[in-house]
């Protein structure tokens, strides 16, 4: 077997969000370092999350991804 690990700075990328399509013959999983939830654009502003990147605005990430044998 094999094992997958992402590595991610929670500075800049503080939410990983999962998402999967299960339907038969496509499934999909997707795992994804992200800056906002996946609860929308309306419910982030109302609770003051809402993380934006200005026009010409520049945001530096490191994302390390890594598989590893069990």
């Amino acid at each position: 077997g094999f094992g997958v690990y992402i590595k991610a700075r929670k500075d800049t990328l503080p939410y990983f969000n999962e998402w999967k399509c299960v339907q038969p013959g496509v499934y999909t999983l997707a795992v994804e370092p992200s800056n906002n939830t996946l609860c929308g654009i309306v419910k982030e502003k109302a609770k003051g999350t809402m993380k934006s990147i200005a026009p010409y605005e520049t945001i530096e990430h490191k994302v390390i991804f890594g598989i590893y044998d069990l």
